[in-house]
């Protein structure tokens, strides 16, 4: 029965939230029908939109991971090589 209800007061608050930037954001001219299908679709589809928010963090979170890690890897590659380098020239000397 919770569960209702936390779907149903989100839905309240998505829907109250497309209404007021219907009212911010739309051009005069648009009929009231397709602003009310507007907010009844927010109302309804607001955990789609949610897990869509969360699979976004999630792959932005990844690929930032990804990208520390390669970078971390390139920069041990030159470090190596580089010393390396040093070696061999005092070797030489």
């Amino acid at each position: 029965m919770s569960l209702w209800l936390i779907y149903l007061g989100v839905a309240l608050v998505a829907a109250t939230g497309a209404s007021v930037a219907a009212d911010l954001f739309s051009e005069p001219d648009v009929p009231t029908t397709t602003r009310t299908k507007l907010i009844v679709f927010a109302g309804v589809a607001w955990p789609v939109l949610l897990v869509g928010l969360l699979q976004l963090i999630c792959i932005g979170g990844l690929a930032k991971a990804m990208s520390t890690a390669s970078g971390a890897r390139h920069l041990s590659r030159s470090a190596v090589t580089a010393a390396v380098s040093v070696a061999t020239a005092v070797s030489k000397a």
